[in-house]
C-alpha cells in the first residue's frame, strides 16, 4: 500500500487530517482519502515493578523539536503540538526527533460532530444532573487530543493473610462480630493499568472515562495525529510505575478479598511479588467538552474512543436533598431531619 504521510493532498495540495469514519488521511478541501498500512504488533519494554528501575529505558528528550514540512521552519519545547498549522507558513507541524515517538495508539473513533451528540446522551445518563440541563446541554467548544499515557502490564504472585469479620445475631437479638482468619496465594494477570502522565488529564479524570479498548491499539504511525494535538509526557516511567504498582495492589487485595464473604476488615497484609511486567508509552483519544449552564463554566472529558464522559457537570441539589432525606429515613432518621437547626442547613444548602 502507497502511504501519504507527508500531510499534503497528492490531488489538490491541501492539508490531511486523519479521519475517524474512514480510517484514513482525508483531504479537507476535495475529500480524497489516502489509506496507510497500520500494524498491531507494538514495542513493549521491561520494568522491575519492586523497584521501578527500568531495564530498556527509551525515555522522551526534555525537549522534542519540531520543524514544518512546507517551509522547514523548526520549534522546540518540552510539550508538543503536531499537525497544527505553523505560525509562519501554515502547513503541518511533524515530529523531528524519532525518539520522541510512542509506542502506540488508540486511535479516535468518532469526529468532533459525533462528540456533540454523545455529550448530549452521556449527560441524559446523569442521574444528579438537572432536568432544564439534561433538556438542551450545548458545548461552546470541543477540543479533541491525543493525551499522553503509559499502559503497565505485569503478573503478580501475593501471599497474603488477615483478619475479617461477619455480623452475626445471637438468640437474644444481639448483634457481635464473628472474626476468622484468612492466609494462601493470590495469582493475578493484571494487564494495561494506564497511569495518564501529563498536566493535560488527571488520574481521577481518566478513571472516570474509563475503559478503553485495548485490543484496538495500534503501533503508533504519525498519520493517526494528523489534525489533532498532541500532548508528551512530564512525568517519567518510573513516577508512573509507582502509580500502576499502586492500582495492582488494589486490584489484587479486592481479588484476594473476593474470594470471601465478609462484613469488614480487620487486617490485610499482602507481600507482592511481581514479575514479567512490562510498559509500552502510549496516545489516548479524548475530547474536552467546554460549556455553561447557569453562567458557570464548566468543562469535562470524554473517551474519544467510547464516548464516555466524565465529571464536573452540574449537579440538581433539589435531587441531592431528596435522596439524603431518604437515606436518612431509610436509617431512622427521619425525626432529627426536622430539628429547626438541621433543616435550616439544609435548606441553606439548597437555596
Amino acid at each position: 500500500m502507497k502511504e501519504n504521510l507527508s500531510g499534503k493532498c497528492e490531488s489538490c495540495g491541501s492539508e490531511l487530517y486523519f479521519n475517524p469514519e474512514d480510517r484514513g488521511l482525508k483531504c479537507k478541501a476535495c475529500g480524497r482519502v489516502d489509506f496507510f498500512d497500520v500494524e498491531d504488533e507494538y514495542s513493549k519494554k521491561t520494568i522491575e515493578l519492586e523497584t521501578l528501575t527500568v531495564i530498556s529505558k527509551d525515555e522522551i528528550a526534555k525537549k522534542s523539536v519540531t520543524r514544518c514540512d512546507s517551509c522547514g521552519a523548526s520549534f522546540t519545547g518540552q510539550y508538543v503540538t503536531l499537525a497544527t498549522k505553523c505560525e509562519y507558513c501554515g502547513g503541518n507541524m511533524v515530529v523531528d526527533d524519532a525518539a520522541s515517538h510512542p509506542d502506540a495508539c488508540v486511535p479516535f473513533s468518532f469526529n468532533k460532530e459525533a462528540a456533540s451528540i454523545k455529550f448530549a446522551e452521556g449527560v441524559k445518563k446523569k442521574f444528579l444532573a438537572p432536568r432544564a440541563f439534561k433538556k438542551n446541554p450545548k458545548p461552546e467548544s470541543i477540543e479533541s487530543i491525543y493525551v499522553p499515557a503509559f499502559s503497565f502490564s505485569t503478573q503478580v504472585d501475593a501471599a497474603f493473610s488477615g483478619e475479617l469479620y461477619e455480623n452475626e445475631t445471637d438468640s437474644d437479638g444481639d448483634t457481635y462480630k464473628r472474626r476468622f482468619r484468612i492466609n494462601g496465594t493470590e495469582y493475578a494477570t493484571i494487564n494495561n493499568v494506564l497511569v495518564e502522565c501529563s498536566d493535560y488529564l488527571t488520574q481521577t479524570e481518566l478513571k472516570q472515562i474509563e475503559p478503553y479498548y485495548m485490543n484496538e491499539t495500534k503501533k503508533f504511525n504519525q498519520a493517526f495525529v494528523y489534525g489533532y494535538s498532541v500532548e508528551y509526557y512530564n512525568r517519567t516511567v518510573e513516577e508512573s510505575a509507582k502509580i500502576a504498582r499502586e492500582i495492582v495492589q488494589e486490584r489484587v487485595k479486592k481479588k484476594i478479598l473476593s474470594r470471601y464473604d465478609y462484613d469488614g476488615v480487620n487486617s490485610l497484609n499482602v507481600d507482592y511479588n511481581y514479575h514479567d511486567s512490562t510498559y509500552s508509552y502510549l496516545l489516548l483519544p479524548t475530547y474536552r467538552v467546554n460549556y455553561k449552564y447557569k453562567n458557570k463554566e464548566y468543562s469535562t472529558v470524554m473517551n474519544g474512543q467510547t464516548g464516555k464522559i466524565g465529571g464536573n457537570t452540574p449537579t440538581s441539589k433539589w435531587k441531592i436533598f431528596w435522596i439524603v432525606l431518604g437515606i436518612l429515613a431509610v436509617f431512622g432518621g427521619v425525626v432529627a431531619l426536622f430539628s429547626d437547626e438541621l433543616f435550616r442547613e439544609i435548606m441553606r444548602f439548597v437555596r
